[in-house]
């Protein structure tokens, strides 16, 4: 049954449907322009089985990708609640898996699905995708280039870089190794979030797309030639601009579907709106500031602090200043006359500054039809970085 907002134990993760499939529905309509392009949503950003589902049956997506083991063994387990009327599900994780134990952890989640499911992992390291063969289990594998934001990838600046692609190139392509060749991964996160929409595509161009057409160019010029079927990356900071350098052939943007603060600071953001919002309750209004519940605990302080709204809309209360209370607390210095008529046990809304880590200090999500009651409470699979 139904029931009002204010019977949630705050705080909570409220998220209103109408506005998350309006997200949605906004993204697939850009990938309807560009039809040689796919769209693979970023999984990290609601670690959510109902979220995935949508995204799969209506939000246009061609496959799903994960951060982390934590997120893709949910979906995994789920697996039967997909519709697989299309094939196989294609799911990757954007990281490497490396050590003994998350290797074990991988080969029985792909022998658990492999009727079902092609798992796609990164590499850049030779000794890693050494270990990926000896699982002698069929594995999708997608190396993974720098790009400009010099945290994983293979180096290609230099000649011996390239090298280095080549040769993991044909150690997967070898018919001996239960592996298959899914492509180039080629992300820039650190483009995500610079704010001017002139300097980030500029940048993206010069960064992610070239550096991706180069190494491309590359393996082309071989012989024999070796295909990239895929040339994947790009977030819903920059994924406009990748589709529009023509390179890159499937995109991986994820918090479209919630977006945050600092996405939308952006000039000229992508045409996306608030649809998530972290729900709270004043606990005191004794000092002349209301003191709710939405603290460290609750909402990522790291990004920046959250803004909040009049109520589940995009209307900033301008004047009001969040100052971290603690682990439980967050204070509302404001002059906003909204906020100065605060009672004890009213209700406040906020949105973060950083959708990923946010979500992941949270187990559920209430999901909020347009009668404004809860309608849904979505299971969020958190993950500790494994």
């Amino acid at each position: 049954m139904p029931f009002h907002p204010s019977l949630l134990p705050t705080p909570f993760v409220t998220v209103s449907k109408s506005a998350l499939l309006r997200n949605m529905n906004a993204m697939s309509e850009i990938m309807q322009a560009h039809p040689a392009v796919r769209l693979r949503p970023h999984v990290k950003t609601h670690k959510c089985v109902e979220i995935s589902k949508l995204s799969l049956t209506v939000g246009g997506a061609s496959g799903l990708c994960f951060q982390v083991l934590d997120e893709l063994e949910p979906h995994i387990k789920r697996i039967l609640e997909f519709d697989k009327s299309k094939g196989k599900l294609d799911f990757m994780l954007t990281s490497s898996v490396v050590g003994p134990i998350k290797l074990k952890r991988l080969k029985d989640l792909i022998e658990l699905s492999e009727d079902t499911t092609l798992i796609s992992v990164l590499v850049d390291d030779v000794a890693n995708l050494q270990q990926l063969v000896d699982l002698k289990i069929p594995i999708g594998i997608f190396i993974e280039i720098d790009v400009g934001q010099n945290r994983c990838g293979v180096n290609v600046s230099t000649s011996s870089g390239l090298q280095t692609v080549e040769s993991l190139a044909r150690t997967i392509l070898d018919p001996s190794n239960k592996l298959q060749y899914r492509g180039l991964h080629a992300y820039q996160g650190a483009l995500q979030h610079v704010r001017v929409k002139s300097e980030r595509s500029s940048l993206v161009q010069s960064q992610s797309v070239a550096t991706a057409a180069k190494v491309n160019s590359h393996l082309l010029s071989l012989n024999p030639p070796i295909n990239s079927p895929l040339i994947t990356g790009a977030g819903t900071g920059s994924f406009l601009h990748e589709l529009s350098g023509g390179v890159h052939n499937e995109v991986q943007p994820g918090s479209y579907v919630f977006m945050d603060t600092d996405y939308l600071a952006n000039s000229s953001p992508p045409p996306f709106e608030h649809s998530l919002w972290i729900l709270g309750t004043v606990l005191s209004n004794a000092t002349g500031r209301a003191c709710c519940d939405i603290g460290s605990k609750a909402v990522d302080l790291v990004s920046g602090v959250p803004k909040f709204t009049n109520g589940m809309t995009s209307e900033y209360l301008t004047d009001v200043v969040y100052e971290s209370g603690g682990d439980e607390h967050g204070v509302l210095n404001p002059t906003h006359p909204n906020v100065q008529a605060m009672s004890v046990g009213d209700l406040v809304y906020s949105v973060p500054c950083h959708i990923d880590p946010t979500v992941n200090l949270h187990s559920e999500i209430a999901v909020i039809g347009d009668s404004g009651d809860v309608e849904d409470i979505w299971e969020i699979h958190r993950s500790c970085g494994r």
